[in-house]
């Protein structure tokens, strides 16, 4: 008999998942100031950027290095495929 494919099976539980994740959301909130944008929960923070700029808006990503690797490691591979 083959073991679930599921996220318990796997060593994560989702319940206590959850409430980390309401306690980070508040710890994050408290943090908020009046150039923050969005709310929290994605996968990113946006803060305006003082005046002066043509309208920018910061951008801090939480998943450039995933974004990248899965960009970059199928390149990798074919360079090594190719040696």
């Amino acid at each position: 008999m083959s073991t679930p494919l599921d996220y318990r099976s796997a060593g994560v539980d989702l319940e206590k998942a959850d409430d980390a994740k309401g306690r980070i959301k508040a710890l994050v909130e408290s943090t908020l100031t009046a150039g923050a944008r969005g709310s929290f929960g994605g996968f990113g923070g946006m803060f305006r950027v003082p005046p002066g700029y043509r309208a920018p808006v910061l951008v801090s990503s939480a998943v450039s290095l995933i974004v990248g690797l899965s960009v970059f490691y199928p390149v990798v591979l074919r360079w090594l495929g190719s040696r």
